[in-house]
């Protein structure tokens, strides 16, 4: 059985080696000229860390995680107002729990990769045809790729299913936020973090610092925002955003015009009647992009994934597998969505009287007995998405 895999990315990749860790022939196509070397910090937890457990993924990803001491929140000035011991917040998740950047995790995928596994770099699908018993990929060099499945691992705006389900702009519902990620050379600020992470705070407002290895910094923005296109310069859009934080943020912005460019995004959700047609199905942020919470989106992806590959390897009726994995996958996906919606209001909150209730929410979870406080800020984490279908 062959998968044409669209999207090199964490749920493609993450189909891919379950794919062919059971005999799969897989090609991933992917319209990057490389391998993506960016991205943001994330944490896996739930059932994505419990994929990667059963992928054998866990000794490689031992060595790539941060062992985090704390989380510090800030304001604006610098100033800690409150700050949660990292294992207070892995007791919330049971022990299954680790921080890594998301382009650490895209390497063990790829270092894990079967050998009947080809990635074509460069390479997109203009159209797509559906002969009996196969899915036909037309590529954009003028090739085609036949193949049993074809499986659309692309992204929010993606391809695949604009092809099988029409205009992509419809199945967006946007947050309200836009994030922004780059990763800064910096060993005197690295230093200063020392192990902890540092978000400074101010309404409607968030920058997570994170010490890296070699002396980096790896910074996420978060910020409301009303308008869904993207800013002529994501620069500027982030000066006129944070431009008032004090602390070290003037200089971190000033480095960042040294970057050739970063992440820059506009939070949303997407909402598909249905992920498969025939043959082709959707995987990761193409149907399933879930909340702000940082990680969920990989955690999800690699869960949905691996529940994929279940499907499709149980019997070679492709049809069938799709829909069972729809089943197994979309129901607890709709709760994660409702909680990721609630959990928006904790994490980045519009009002300073809401910060200054988290703030104590989180002080408060720090006395013996009481972390349950938190349990609401990282629900849309608890559905498990690997439960066997009946």
């Amino acid at each position: 059985m062959k998968a044409v895999i669209c999207g090199a990315g964490i749920a493609g990749l993450t189909l891919a080696v379950s794919l062919g860790q059971r005999g799969w022939q897989v090609t991933i196509l992917d319209e990057g000229r490389t391998a993506r070397g960016e991205g943001y910090m994330i944490d896996l937890f739930g059932s994505g860390y419990e994929a990667a457990r059963r992928m054998e993924l866990m000794r490689r990803l031992e060595e790539l995680k941060y062992a985090f001491t704390s989380i510090r929140w800030l304001n604006p000035a610098g100033r800690t107002t409150a700050r949660l011991p990292y294992r207070t917040l892995e007791g919330l998740f049971e022990g299954r729990l680790m921080s890594l950047m998301r382009s650490d995790l895209e390497r063990a995928l790829l270092e894990q990769l079967p050998a009947g596994v080809t990635i074509r770099y460069g390479s997109s699908v203009t159209q797509v045809r559906t002969p009996v018993g196969g899915v036909d990929a037309h590529l954009s060099s003028g090739g085609i790729e036949h193949a049993d499945v074809l499986i659309g691992a692309d992204g929010i705006r993606s391809r695949i299913r604009d092809l099988t389900f029409g205009d992509g702009g419809s199945w967006l519902r946007f947050l309200g936020f836009h994030t922004a990620a780059f990763v800064i050379h910096d060993p005197q600020l690295c230093a200063e973090l020392q192990n902890d992470l540092h978000l400074v705070s101010a309404p409607g407002r968030q920058v997570g610092l994170y010490p890296v290895r070699d002396g980096n910094v790896a910074a996420f923005f978060v910020h409301r925002a009303a308008g869904t296109a993207p800013p002529m310069s994501p620069l500027d859009a982030l000066v006129r955003a944070y431009g008032d934080f004090g602390w070290r943020l003037p200089g971190l912005l000033e480095r960042a015009r040294e970057l050739p460019g970063f992440l820059y995004e506009q939070v949303a959700q997407v909402v598909v009647p249905h992920w498969y047609r025939g043959r082709i199905a959707l995987l990761g942020e193409a149907c399933q992009a879930v909340s702000l919470l940082p990680g969920q989106g990989a955690a999800l992806s690699m869960a949905a994934a691996y529940v994929l590959a279940e499907e499709l390897t149980r019997d070679e009726d492709v049809k069938g597998a799709l829909a069972r994995y729809e089943h197994r996958v979309r129901p607890p996906l709709a709760q994660m969505r409702r909680a990721g919606r609630r959990s928006a209001e904790w994490l980045v909150p519009e009002t300073a009287v809401g910060i200054a209730a988290r703030d104590a929410a989180i002080r408060l979870a720090c006395i013996r007995g009481l972390s349950r406080l938190l349990r609401p800020a990282v629900s849309a984490a608890r559905e498990d998405v690997l439960v066997p279908s009946l």
